[in-house]
């Protein structure tokens, strides 16, 4: 099986609203701005009030390697609120927002830092039922994150003594939303294997800025799927489907960026016929996808060392269940 291992070095911790004294081998680190943090955060609200959404703690630590990884992660706390309690942590990878910690806020983070071999430690308070909010007794948890191409994975789940029994969705105006990024997924099907059809990676959207109704795109896998493998790409109009980068499907796409208000960037991985999944030899592919009307036209077409020689068909006449 193909399987995709992420890879994260040595870190650099910066503090929140503190300049980087470190000299970078090449330019200064891509983070987001504070009003990129706060359009994320903001997309975010409680299930079930609309009008508690989150606000930057300014909590924030950001990680850099040697081959021009920058991750951040900012905590963010339930707004409005008159405790602070309630936060959840949000993760880039450069400006790229890839998702949060946990859909289940969490009464509050108490440390978050780089760890040495990469990725995020991060700290809760953790609560007896009997406890009150300012003298939480039971000891601290730590979980370590991976920020990954494709999303965030613990090292263990949360427990419920560090829960504040609230959870979060996700919804931006003008976008469609999950139910409806879902349902145009599962419309395909690969040919010749009708029950394996596309999952969204919902914590991977990529926005241009622009005039409304703004472009968006979202990465899909094949699913069922044990590795992650076989991937493309939803272009969506506002609410509006555009359609797939290509019914064939790539082994596994490096990164997604928009490119200006009318484009995006993705960057394949390539492979020779010998190379292992997780070892792709060839240089990475770049095609920028111009969004023209309703037509996606790509720079170039995909290299066959870019695709993994699975074909994808539309069949909305035969919807599979989520």
């Amino acid at each position: 099986m193909r399987k995709w291992f992420g890879t994260l070095a040595a870190s650099v911790l910066l503090g929140a609203g503190v300049a980087s004294s470190v000299a970078m081998a090449a330019s200064r680190p891509v983070v987001p701005t504070r009003a990129e943090i706060l359009s994320v955060m903001r997309s975010y609200h409680e299930a079930g009030v609309p009008d508690e959404t989150y606000q930057p703690s300014w909590k924030t630590v950001t990680r850099s390697d040697s081959k021009g990884t920058v991750n951040t992660a900012v905590v963010g706390m339930r707004w409005p609120t008159a405790d602070g309690m309630g936060q959840l942590v949000f993760f880039f990878d450069g400006k790229r927002f890839v998702g949060v910690n946990s859909t289940h806020e969490v009464y509050a983070v108490t440390k978050i830092h780089a760890r040495a071999g990469g990725g995020f430690a991060v700290t809760y308070a953790n609560y007896k039922p009997s406890d009150p909010m300012v003298d939480p007794t039971l000891p601290p948890y730590t979980v370590d994150y991976q920020v990954g191409l494709h999303g965030v994975t613990a090292s263990r789940p949360l427990v419920q003594t560090v829960l504040d029994r609230q959870t979060a969705q996700r919804e931006i105006l003008g976008l469609p939303g999950r139910a409806e990024i879902l349902r145009m997924a599962r419309q395909y099907r690969e040919v010749g294997t009708p029950g394996e059809t596309l999952q969204p990676e919902f914590n991977t959207w990529v926005t241009a800025p622009g005039p409304a109704p703004v472009l968006s795109a979202v990465i899909a896998s094949r699913w069922p799927t044990a590795d992650g493998y076989g991937q493309v790409i939803l272009f969506f109009r506002g609410t509006q489907f555009l359609g797939l980068n290509s019914l064939d499907e790539a082994t596994s796409i490096h990164k997604l960026s928009p490119d200006g208000p009318h484009a995006f960037q993705a960057t394949f991985a390539n492979y020779t016929p010998t190379d292992a999944l997780v070892d792709p030899t060839l240089p990475p592919v770049t095609v920028t996808y111009h969004i023209t009307g309703n037509r996606i036209i790509p720079s170039r077409s995909l290299p066959s060392g870019v695709t993994n020689k699975l074909v994808l068909r539309h069949d909305a006449a035969q919807p599979i269940a989520p």
